[in-house]
């Protein structure tokens, strides 16, 4: 039996959740203050120390306490350590990645709601935007990725840098971003291609972490994930039933787009997944996009031939599939025309580096000249290292614009067209039926029906049915999706025959 999979192009790409923790500190229309207070005098060579443990001899993670006030808000008895990986190890000077722990002493304590903070130092990224940017283009399309903010970080009252505040990604952001806040989140530790190693738990444990409910270890859902990742003769058939696939290909589309290559589809890395009981499948976590936007000729047909790191088996039975290949070429339409543009991301851009210039001038540890911010919004840099040679850091503008066309260019060359998903119709006619106004501000659709219709089911972003109503012996109805938020709803209507139409509610 083959699972119904609706073709990506009418999957609504806007879905929100009540946010109801972090709103102060991901506001982003302000640089934070963020000051942290050690009590020892030697508090940066005791950070370097047990990071170090951990990264050379496996110790476990050691926060130190400290206080942090944050925009005037004192917390007492936190931990603070340092993070990341080549971030950290790679980069050279003091301005390291950082992680805070609002629990690790006191359990219970939060600010402004939130467990964790993580403090990203923008090493390699001359923009300071790369992972703001990135998240916010994807939670732009509807995929769930975590929030940031800009804050200026003291350290025993010495101005340590300007950092990338990023959400953590846990059961605080999954009740921001799910229905069902309590499930299980994986967390790739280590590169990984997903390779089946039996049914044993251990066997995974050095590349996946459970960060929720461990004491309940309960890993028989992941390995069933793997499983059927690995099961090429039922990969189609089997794998939507363990995977949210359309939120994983969506996810997938947009690495892609910015060659994200430090992601499971290259490196095998930089990812969460958390599996949500309600749905009874697995929704992909994207994570650390400061490598991402550096290269606009990469191939959006992954084959792994050459210089890319070892086959991963999602990807190659996702590209082996006419079925989800097709999806992800949609999903690479959609993405491309309606968000990875210009004029979706300029003003971001430009808001941005008015926003974070006199912080980022007065950074005392910054990895890279105001110039070269300056240069790197708009246009590429060249990087050159002790050994003379030279790297290309893409201007984020110019990186938008060319990958566009190159993007668009492929899509043609494998025979695939975009007009399907674009949203400048005044109304949507498919074979046999009219629906407008399409989009619609109030909410409100018309639907001329071609031939009998005898029901309308109408769809949210994970396929889930959230309205239905009869219509036998009508010609024409008015579908009222008023009450529901802004964005791309599925409407299928049944009948003589069954079609699937989109629609946007602005």
């Amino acid at each position: 039996m083959r699972f119904i999979i609706f073709p990506i192009f009418l999957i609504c790409y806007n879905v929100s959740f009540e946010q109801d923790n972090g709103l102060e500190m991901f506001d982003e229309s302000y640089v934070h203050e963020i000051r942290i207070t050690f009590e020892q005098e030697e508090y940066w060579d005791s950070l370097e120390y047990y990071y170090e443990q951990y990264l050379e001899d496996d110790a476990p993670k050691k926060y130190m306490v400290a206080s942090v006030e944050i925009d005037g808000d004192f917390i007492d008895s936190v931990g603070v350590r340092q993070k990341g990986y080549f971030s950290n190890w790679g980069s050279e000077g003091f301005k390291e990645p950082l992680k805070i722990d609002f629990n690790e002493y006191v359990e219970g304590t939060k600010y402004d709601g939130l467990k964790k903070l993580n403090l990203q130092n923008g090493f390699s990224d001359p923009s300071m935007m790369r992972d703001a940017l990135a998240y916010r283009f994807m939670r732009d399309a509807g995929v769930a990725a975590p929030r940031t903010s800009y804050a200026k970080v003291y350290l025993n009252d010495t101005y340590w840098g300007l950092y990338v505040v990023v959400e953590q990604v846990d059961d605080r952001f999954l009740k921001n971003s799910f229905e069902n806040s309590n499930g299980n989140i994986f967390k790739c530790i280590d590169n990984t291609n997903l390779d089946w190693q039996g049914s044993v738990k251990i066997n995974y444990e050095d590349e996946f972490e459970l960060k929720t409910n461990e004491e309940l270890d309960e890993w028989n859902e992941f390995i069933d994930l793997v499983r059927k990742v690995n099961d090429e003769d039922e990969f189609e058939d089997s794998i939507s039933t363990v995977l949210q696939m359309n939120n994983y290909l969506r996810v997938l589309a947009a690495d892609v787009i910015m060659y994200n290559w430090d992601s499971y589809y290259d490196h095998g890395r930089n990812f969460y997944i958390y599996y949500d009981s309600t749905a009874s499948a697995f929704q992909w976590i994207p994570w650390d996009y400061n490598l991402a936007f550096s290269n606009t000729e990469t191939n959006i047909v992954v084959d792994y031939d050459g210089w890319m790191a070892e086959e991963k088996p999602l990807i190659m039975n996702v590209m082996d599939s006419e079925i989800y290949r097709e999806q992800y070429f949609n999903h690479l339409c959609v993405l491309l025309e309606e968000y990875f543009t210009l004029e979706n991301l300029e003003n971001y851009l430009d808001d941005t580096k008015a926003l974070i210039l006199d912080a980022l001038t007065e950074d005392p540890n910054k990895y890279y000249s105001i110039s070269q911010f300056n240069t790197n919004i708009n246009s590429d840099i060249i990087e050159v290292d002790g050994w003379g040679f030279e790297t290309v850091i893409p201007g984020l503008k110019s990186f938008i614009t060319d990958r566009y066309t190159t993007v668009s260019t492929q899509l043609s060359s494998y025979g695939h067209g975009c007009t399907a998903v674009s949203l400048d119709e005044e109304s949507t006619a498919t074979a046999t039926h009219i629906v407008y106004p399409n989009p619609s501000n109030s909410g409100l659709f018309n639907i001329v029906f071609g031939n009998a219709v005898n029901q309308i089911n109408v769809y949210n972003i994970s396929g889930k049915s959230i309205y239905s109503e009869s219509t036998y012996d009508q010609q024409q109805t008015v579908l009222d999706l008023s009450d529901f938020a802004k964005g791309f709803y599925i409407v299928e209507l049944v009948g003589e025959t069954r079609e699937l139409v989109r629609v946007v509610k602005q």
